[in-house]
């Protein structure tokens, strides 16, 4: 008689064929039965036994849970569930208003799990025709849109390092859940957490410098576990609610929100519509997309006591464009080649020796852009000194390479299906 262990099956000798097809078939029911069943489970605890229902699974097992029961909330009539589209398929549409409609389109297509998560994420299913004429849809009221992009793989990586260890991509869920209810009511309409891509293309840019981009250790196994958890949470609905994720092949979560300050605004011209994009990171090299009254930067989502016990965001980690040009006396739209100039530690770029903060804001004032500070100190301009001449001529033969690491990508195709 086979033995089951936790994470094996000892299958004796001697086993006949006919007892592998039994197994088989029933183990693959099971695969797809498992998580609607837990998800049930947990329903129908929390309605019954709304303070002790989580007693009923084991200790550890919080994220998988809440992730099977906001699939079955989607879902909560078994006449909802297609019996011939995955779990998975069904959690990729969970967010969505017409989510048995794609879900169904996904099976006519016969699309992966993850051709469905694209799918999902990017457009809109197109139904097939009603034999019965459909209600025209009301026209949602124009007013305003703001969209609140934020650098979650930049935040989970602080809290997994800071301590959170196993669970970072909780807290960041309850963190981002929390910012957005706080938002809200003030008029935040979009949400998009951002997240790096495994691989990294600028590192490309630098091999074989002896000072290579972003030279630091590997993510440690448990921290991509993490950030791929906290993406599946995020996207599965919690209370009706479930979050955008973008993620591009190659690419920085910078590179995510540089796109969407360009892009959002641009999506939405067309429509009689105030639009506003607000950035959440602690990442500089965003300020380059700082645009005055129509995209902005919050450093940290941290909260503080109002009058009356309120708890508010704490406005002064809010930076414009107006307030970084008082702080750093560089205009936004100069920010790239600022940071050519200066380079950047944190990313391990090397900039010009010894051409500081002032030195470089003189040289733009002067010349507008890095390279053309190098073809002056090459021609001998004397309104640079010596020493920052010869510091701008050991920059030229990488400047190219330096602009591009500190340039954030504005045209990445992204999912523009954002709102809460």
């Amino acid at each position: 008689m086979p033995r089951m262990r936790d994470q094996y099956f000892e299958i004796p000798p001697g086993t006949s064929l006919k007892a592998l097809e039994e197994w088989g078939e029933e183990f693959l029911r099971l695969k797809k039965a498992i998580n609607w069943w837990i998800g049930d489970l947990a329903r129908f605890g929390e309605q019954f036994f709304p303070s002790t229902w989580s007693q009923s699974f084991p200790v550890g097992s919080h994220d998988d849970i809440h992730r099977c029961k906001g699939v079955a909330d989607a879902y909560p009539a078994e006449a909802d569930r297609n019996t011939l589209a995955s779990w998975t398929v069904h959690m990729h549409a969970a967010g969505k208003t017409d989510r048995i409609a794609r879900v169904a389109s996904s099976v006519k297509r016969g699309l992966t799990s993850d051709e469905s998560r694209l799918s999902n994420s990017q457009a809109i299913v197109q139904e097939e025709p009603q034999e019965e004429p459909q209600e025209e849809p009301q026209e949602e009221p124009r007013g305003h849109r703001w969209l609140l992009a934020i650098d979650t793989n930049y935040y989970l990586t602080q809290s997994y390092y800071g301590g959170g260890g196993l669970q970072s991509a909780r807290n960041i869920i309850d963190w981002v859940q929390n910012v957005v209810s706080h938002l809200k009511p003030r008029g935040l309409t979009d949400v998009v957490c951002c997240f790096d891509s495994i691989t990294n293309d600028r590192k490309s840019l630098t091999a074989g410098w002896e000072e290579p981009y972003k030279k630091r250790k590997a993510k440690e196994h448990e921290l991509i576990e993490q950030i791929h958890v906290c993406q599946v949470m995020l996207e599965t609905p919690t209370g009706g609610r479930c979050i955008a994720c973008a993620q591009v092949h190659g690419k920085e979560a910078d590179d995510c929100l540089a796109s969407y300050a360009a892009q959002f605004p641009q999506h939405h011209e067309d429509e009689d519509t105030d639009v506003f994009v607000t950035l959440l990171t602690g990442d500089k090299d965003l300020r380059q997309c700082l645009v005055p009254l129509k995209v902005n930067i919050l450093l940290d989502a941290k909260f503080v006591d109002a009058a009356g016990g309120e708890r508010q965001l704490n406005k002064d980690l809010f930076v414009t464009a107006e307030a970084h040009k008082d702080e750093t006396l560089v205009d936004p739209t100069a920010w790239a080649e600022y940071q050519t100039i200066t380079g950047d530690k944190v990313d391990n770029i090397r900039g010009a020796k010894g051409i500081g903060p002032s030195g470089a804001r003189e040289l733009l004032e002067l010349f507008d852009s890095a390279e053309s500070a190098i073809t002056a100190a090459k021609a001998g301009d004397t309104r640079i000194t010596t020493a920052r001449r010869q510091s701008l001529i050991d920059l030229s033969p990488r400047v190219d390479v330096t602009l591009q690491l500190v340039t954030m990508l504005t045209d990445l195709e992204l999912p523009m299906d954002t709102k809460i």
